[in-house]
């Protein structure tokens, strides 16, 4: 299989998983990974055999596993894996759950602070984002610091 063959299948992975944890969410939030005419029936209709995969031990072990994914992706040496796993990670971390924001500290806060410094705000506005969830900022204030100063986040963490 090609590299780009190989990304494609990680994509549609982290899209199915995406569907699967957040399902009317990342529908709304598709133009994240660019897909502005994607026909959702096909999705919608893998999500439950996706999300109930057998050969884990429970929905929340898949769940994991593919956060898991996720964050190997972040730390992939390929634009797009980062910029794309990036986008799916922000999503999920608005809920903030302790687990999954732990996991990103412990896993991915290089890659995310390197990200966070891209040029193209456009790009980096992914990882700030989350970056300033681990650091606890609430989300109002996030939003502000996010239009302005990002730098403030790296102070915080």
């Amino acid at each position: 299989m090609t590299i780009k063959g190989q990304t494609i299948l990680r994509f549609s992975g982290l899209l199915l998983f995406a569907a699967a944890v957040h399902a009317q969410g990342v529908f709304g939030s598709i133009d994240f990974f660019g897909y502005k005419r994607i026909d959702l029936q096909p999705v919608k209709a893998a999500v439950p055999v996706h999300a109930g995969d057998p050969f884990r031990k429970s929905e929340r072990e898949a769940v994991r596993t593919r956060i898991k994914a996720a964050i190997r992706m972040l730390n992939s040496g390929t634009w797009s894996d980062r910029n794309k796993s990036a986008a799916l990670l922000e999503v999920l971390s608005k809920s903030r759950q302790p687990e999954l924001m732990a996991k990103l500290r412990a896993d991915a806060l290089d890659s995310l602070i390197e990200m966070a410094k891209w040029n193209n705000p456009g790009h980096a506005y992914f990882s700030r984002a989350i970056l300033g969830r681990i650091a606890g900022i609430e989300e109002v204030r996030l939003k502000t610091i996010l239009d302005g100063d990002w730098s403030q986040i790296l102070k915080l963490l």
